[in-house]
Parts: structure tokens; sequence; C-alpha cells
């Protein structure tokens, strides 16, 4: 039987996360027998039989759930997010949910709406933390990668946000020109002066403001600036987006340490036995942190708001070299590879 991995094309931005996901279910199928589909509309695929692991954030358009009946999932490190509720904590829903069971969550918030609903449902973790599968590395670690330390800035209005930059950028010019350039040499990333991109001059400073309070004046000049947010231009097509996917899990497999408040690019790098630290915006909507229940327990956590650090569990600037992740996640990805791999292999 053939495997199904999902795209996640057709939307105004592209999460490049979405498919460092993808990357990781692909880890178990066979090259040759691998059809695509795109996450949100599974209710329309009629194609051959197809196996499909159900990893991932569901839906963005929960009023194409179900699946359709030619496929056949792998129910683990699934997320229904609270603005799927209505239609994906439906009766015929659960129902379909009741035909998989166990249904392994990516986390505990899902888990537990699952049971309350009358559903076998428990914590999985993540599946992008079994990427050390295929993606393991052995090469010398030196690079210090931060990737989108600030996207989300909920309470900034448009005038607000430009008398931060006028500001801000005044008050740090070399640092913020740093921070602009490698972020361009390292991206393909849209910077023209525009009201369209405000927003991603707002994230870029607050970013460099508080990565500046977390590393030191050293290490911050070897700070290589990545991010995993694109406009849907930039990376077009579904080929351009696993490639960068890739590339992106490559450079996290040699990265002496990364820095990041995308979890998935921290998750990721627990797989891959990365050092890494997850930031956690205190501002962050509940529609973002119904995620992390549960998988902020596998993760190094700095927390901040606005534009401070609020909590370290690290002496402020961080050592480097002495930042380790938590042993935690291991034991829910040796259940993950091991179910993968069982999953693939009947017939």
């Amino acid at each position: 039987m053939d495997s199904l991995i999902f795209t996640y094309e057709g939307y105004e931005n592209t999460n490049i996360g979405d498919y460092i996901q993808s990357l990781a279910a692909k880890q178990y199928c066979e090259d040759n027998n691998i059809v695509y589909c795109h996450r949100d509309k599974l209710n329309q695929y009629k194609g051959p039989d197809v196996k499909v692991i159900m990893n991932g954030w569901f839906t963005h358009k929960p009023e194409n759930w179900p699946p359709s009946k030619y496929i056949h999932p792998l129910f683990v490190a699934f997320h229904i997010n609270v603005d799927a509720y209505k239609y994906l904590l439906s009766k015929n829903s659960i129902q379909y949910f009741k035909q998989f069971e166990p249904i392994g969550c990516r986390d505990e918030s899902t888990a537990k709406i699952l049971r309350s609903k009358g559903v076998n449902a428990y914590f999985s973790s993540c599946l992008t933390t079994t990427l050390g599968y295929k993606y393991s590395s052995n090469k010398e670690r030196s690079k210090i990668y931060v990737v989108d330390p600030v996207h989300f800035i909920p309470e900034m209005s448009y005038r607000l946000r430009k008398y931060l930059f006028v500001f801000y950028y005044i008050r740090f010019f070399r640092g913020i020109n740093s921070y602009i350039k490698s972020l361009k040499r390292n991206n393909k990333y849209d910077l023209s002066f525009c009201k369209k991109n405000l927003n991603r001059y707002a994230s870029i400073i607050r970013s460099y403001i508080i990565i500046r309070q977390i590393l030191s004046p050293a290490d911050l000049k070897k700070v290589e600036v990545l991010t995993q947010y694109h406009y849907n231009y930039e990376y077009p097509t579904n080929e351009s987006r696993f490639q960068r996917a890739e590339e992106l899990v490559r450079l996290y497999s040699n990265a002496q340490l990364v820095i990041t408040s995308r979890i998935h690019c921290a998750l990721p790098c627990l797989g891959l036995n990365t050092p890494v630290i997850f930031l956690r915006n205190e501002d962050d909507s509940i529609e973002s942190t119904c995620r992390f229940d549960g998988l902020l327990n596998l993760l190094n956590i700095i927390c901040f708001r606005k534009n401070k650090v609020t909590k370290s569990m690290y002496p402020l600037p961080i050592n480097v070299k002495t930042v380790k992740n938590k042993p935690a996640y291991l034991k829910y990805s040796a259940v993950l590879i091991s179910m993968c791999k069982e999953f693939f292999s009947r017939e």
C-alpha cells in the first residue's frame, strides 16, 4: 500500500515547520510509493488506498473532516486546535476517532479533550522528535542559529510598530543591521520597505532586543539568523518547500545551539540531539499556547514579555557550552519510531 504525505499549499503564508513535520513522517516511507495530498483536503482524496501518519495541526479547514475512506491512518502526534473543536469534536468525528483508537496526541490538551468525549487518547509527543532516525549528524558543531525568536506581536498597533522601529533602529543601528544582513543572507526573505513588511521589521527589532539579553556580545556576533515563516511566493512550490525543510533540518543537525520560538524548530532539534532553547512569548494567544501542554516539559525554556526576558533557567548571558537538552523526550521518540516502522511494514 502506498504512503500519503501532507502538503500545505494555497495559503498566503508558508510555515516551513509544517513541511518539517511531513519530513518526519516521510522518514518511514519508501520514496517510490509516496502520494501527496493537502492536509486540509483529506476528505477529497479519491486515489488508491494509502497509509498516513496523522501528525500535526488539524485543521485550518475543519469542515473538510473526517478524511476519505481510502485513507488508513495512524494517529500519533495529533493536535486539534481550539479553532477546530466545532467540527473535530462533532458526533461524526468522534465516531471516526473511535475506529482508530488509541489516538496518540501531540499535546496533553488534545488528549484531554478527546478523553472527555469518550475517546481512548494519550500524549505521544511530537513526531519531529524522531528526526534523528534519518537526519542525525556526526559533524563538528560550531554554529549558533537564531530562528524566529519573536514572531508574534499582538499588542502593537500599526502606529506603535512604526515608532518602535524608528526608536530602536536608531538605538541599536549596528546590531540590527548585522541581524538583518544575516537574515537576508541565509533565507529567501522579502524585506523591501513597504507597509506589508512592517510586522517583519518589528519582529526583527524585538528579536534582536531579546537575543542580546540572552547571548554574550561575543556569541551575538557569531549568530546566524534563520526563519521558518515565509510569504508563499518566497518558496512558491511544494518541491521548494520540502527542499528548504531538508536544508533547515541539516543545518539544525550540525548546530552547537539553536534558539527559537518555533515549536517545530525546537522539537526537531531534540530529535537531532542539538542543544536548543525555546523562547516562550507570554503574550501568545490561546490558539498558539494550547499546542504546548506537555511539550514544554521536554524543552529548555526562556520566557519573555514584550521587550524583556522574564524568566530563564540559565544565568544570563548564557554560556552556550553548558546548554544540554532534557532527556525526557527520548522515551516518547523511541515509542514513536517503533510504532511508525511497524505501521508501514504491515501489508
